[in-house]
């Protein structure tokens, strides 16, 4: 695996999977610069890695840290987005247009955004790779979270368009799509929700934060490199279930 001088930027670094993939791609070697809109200096995952604080939805801030990352670096070698909120959790008849207005600009259309920007240092240098992190929501749906599905779904198609315009530039990009994973957020799941989604994962626990970082780690490779346009569930068989993330009666 040639990690020498591959610089490597990570969204939503600030925590969670990101925290971890940041991590693990330095340990690798990587040069790695960690995005977010806001850290905690006493959580930092790694003193080796930079880390520059930037809102994914303003495309002029995108814009310059990533022309500044390419200054100081010499190129962009890969992306790893990450970045993603859920703060509208409703009924669609009940949604706040807002919050969806929000979280579809967070989700996707910062992917867009960053993805981009990269493109220009990826193609100069003929080698790149970009992974999208989606969600199993993206294919099956999730109840009361129709703007983080439809985000997340958006993705997808932005994967695929990715690879058909730029593969030939020696350029991947594949979507990873995770299913319960062991974040923050799972683990703060009232209990009797976290067991009855548990009971619909064939593997019967919940997915480790590593695991998704390791996908990550692999799809960044040189090794990796005629992967690309495709979709990764990391669910523990999840997708196998057509109704996993399905309408909870409790």
């Amino acid at each position: 695996m040639l990690t020498k001088n591959r610089t490597a930027v990570v969204t939503g670094a600030g925590r969670g999977i990101g925290k971890r993939i940041v991590t693990t791609l330095s340990e690798l070697g990587y040069i790695v610069v960690g995005l977010d809109l806001r850290f905690d200096s006493n959580q930092l995952p790694d003193e080796k890695v930079e880390f520059m604080t930037v809102d994914v939805t303003n495309s002029d801030e995108i814009k310059q840290v990533f022309e500044k990352i390419e200054s100081t670096y010499g190129s962009i070698d890969i992306l790893v987005n990450n970045a993603a909120i859920t703060n509208n959790i409703s009924q669609i008849m009940k949604m706040d247009i807002e919050k969806w207005k929000r979280e579809i600009d967070v989700n996707l259309n910062g992917v867009f955004y960053c993805t981009k920007y990269a493109l220009k240092s990826m193609t100069e240098k003929k080698w790149g790779r970009i992974v999208n992190i989606s969600s199993i929501a993206a294919t099956g749906g999730i109840d009361r979270q129709s703007s983080y599905a439809a985000s997340k779904a958006g993705i997808l198609g932005l994967t695929k368009n990715v690879t058909i315009e730029y593969a030939e530039h020696g350029i991947t990009c594949n979507a990873i799509l995770p299913g319960l994973i062991h974040t923050e957020a799972v683990s703060d799941m009232p209990e009797h929700i976290k067991e009855q989604a548990l009971k619909l994962v064939p593997a019967n626990r919940l997915g480790e934060m590593q695991e998704v970082a390791e996908l990550v780690a692999f799809l960044v490779s040189e090794p990796a490199g005629y992967i690309n346009g495709i979709e990764i569930p990391i669910d523990g068989g999840s997708h196998c279930n057509p109704i996993s993330l399905a309408r909870s009666k409790s």
